[in-house]
């Protein structure tokens, strides 16, 4: 789904897992690789996460992005593009960022989604050894079972 359009159906207190990717402006029906550590995401994901309520955080990252509030991984990224010419000339101006940003997830039971985004997770960092460019936190407690 992509972030500048609405929900598609309701999404109000659904809890999942989710990923945000970045689409390449040149072809938007693609992911924007992002070059790793050990080797380039050529999906594009730009962070992992988990949530009891998607509507709630799709609604949270679109108003955060937009308006320069938080603490969190789109406090960061806001902070970033502010720095960052050359995501401002690739992506251009970040009231029109939310058209390259695209959010998959799936639903989860309440109870699984912590061990889920610890999965995701360890998943790409076993792929490029770090997390996502915007994971600003291990997931869970870490490695226990």
């Amino acid at each position: 789904m992509n972030l500048a359009d609405p929900p598609h159906g309701p999404l109000a207190r659904v809890p999942g897992v989710y990923q945000v990717q970045i689409m390449n402006p040149d072809d938007p029906s693609k992911p924007f690789p992002i070059p790793r550590f050990m080797g380039t995401d050529l999906e594009g994901i730009l962070t992992i996460g988990e949530t009891v309520n998607l509507g709630h955080r799709i609604n949270n990252i679109r108003y955060r992005i937009l308006n320069r509030k938080g603490h969190d991984e789109w406090g960061l990224f806001y902070h970033v593009y502010g720095l960052c010419p050359r995501m401002k000339e690739t992506f251009g101006p970040l009231d029109e960022v939310l058209q390259y940003l695209v959010i998959s997830y799936v639903e989860m039971e309440p109870s699984l989604i912590r061990s889920g985004e610890i999965r995701w997770t360890d998943r790409y960092m076993g792929r490029f050894g770090e997390w996502p460019p915007l994971c600003s936190q291990m997931p869970g407690d870490p490695r226990t079972k």
